[in-house]
């Protein structure tokens, strides 16, 4: 299914999707109707926290799964102005940050929201949560730096080329 072939597809989803879930849930709770668990503290600071990352935080990746690998290539073929058989050696967008990079960020963010979620609604879960969420962000970090890495050898191949 195209919709699930990069992870920034499914993420602006989700974000979506996330918002609409979350914000009626926080509105309950603020209003009293649904108990909230004291480990969570007050509902506006629940809120805070699932909106940071469930919403900015599914945006934020999205962009990123889509923009580093536009902008890499981007740069790169401006580099590649005067020689134009260098534009074929140039890694594609998909390259750069690959589908199953992607699709894995997507896992563990979803994986992290859940559980972020079930802490929320539960109580439990909230070292869960937090485990997942900081190999949702590791993951992100080791798909950039190796983006990074690539768009730096690549820039310096051609450099070295012209």
């Amino acid at each position: 299914m195209v919709l699930f072939t990069y992870a920034f597809r499914p993420l602006f989803l989700l974000a979506t999707l996330y918002a609409i879930v979350v914000v009626p849930l926080w509105a309950t709770a603020w209003l009293g109707y649904l108990p909230m668990p004291a480990s969570l503290g007050t509902p506006m600071w629940w809120h805070a926290h699932e909106m940071i990352y469930g919403f900015a935080g599914s945006v934020i990746m999205g962009m990123l799964q889509k923009i580093v690998p536009f902008l890499s290539y981007l740069h790169l073929q401006r580099r590649c102005i005067s020689s134009f058989e260098l534009l074929k050696t140039l890694p594609h967008m998909g390259e750069i940050v690959s589908e199953q990079r992607s699709r894995w960020q997507f896992r563990l963010h979803l994986s992290a929201l859940l559980a972020l979620m079930a802490a929320a609604i539960t109580g439990f879960f909230a070292g869960v949560a937090a485990l997942l969420m900081a190999a949702d962000f590791a993951w992100l970090g080791f798909t950039l730096a190796s983006a990074t890495r690539l768009y730096r050898n690549t820039a310096l191949r051609i450099a070295t080329t012209l």
